[in-house]
């Protein structure tokens, strides 16, 4: 039997595992508060990932960041992976700053005013350079 006493996970699955079932996972109590809130936004209809599909980078953005746990990086990256839009870049992403202040030799204190501008240069592809990039911090050295 699996932690949420059901054969896949599932909405109603896991809004009635009990919290500490799920904290012993290793999530913290706040994100389960977060993931229970999303499932009850998704099954009201508050929150409609048709509908998202839908929208604007911009107002995906919005939309997603309106509720807790989700933030701007959170938002891009589900635009990159499961809306698969072409433009994105996770400013704010740990694996874009470390590459891109390595093959850029940008210091780390001036990433956020530099990095846009690089990426700019990149439009209308720069989810696919962002995968780039993860691709080379992911890289054995030879």
């Amino acid at each position: 039997m699996r932690l949420t006493g059901t054969k896949e996970l599932t909405p109603d699955s896991l809004l009635n595992t009990p919290d500490h079932k799920l904290i012993s996972t290793g999530i913290s109590k706040a994100k389960v508060n977060y993931l229970k809130g999303l499932v009850l936004a998704v099954k009201s209809g508050e929150l409609s990932f048709r509908r998202l599909a839908q929208l604007s980078d911009k107002q995906v953005v919005a939309e997603l960041t309106r509720f807790r746990g989700i933030g701007p990086w959170t938002a891009e990256i589900y635009l990159i992976f499961a809306l698969h839009r072409p433009g994105i870049f996770p400013v704010h992403d740990a694996g874009i700053r470390v590459a891109m202040c390595q093959i850029y030799k940008i210091p780390k204190a001036d990433f956020l005013r530099l990095a846009p501008a690089i990426a700019d240069r990149w439009r209308p592809y720069r989810s696919i350079a962002s995968q780039y990039l993860w691709a080379f911090r992911d890289a054995k050295p030879m």
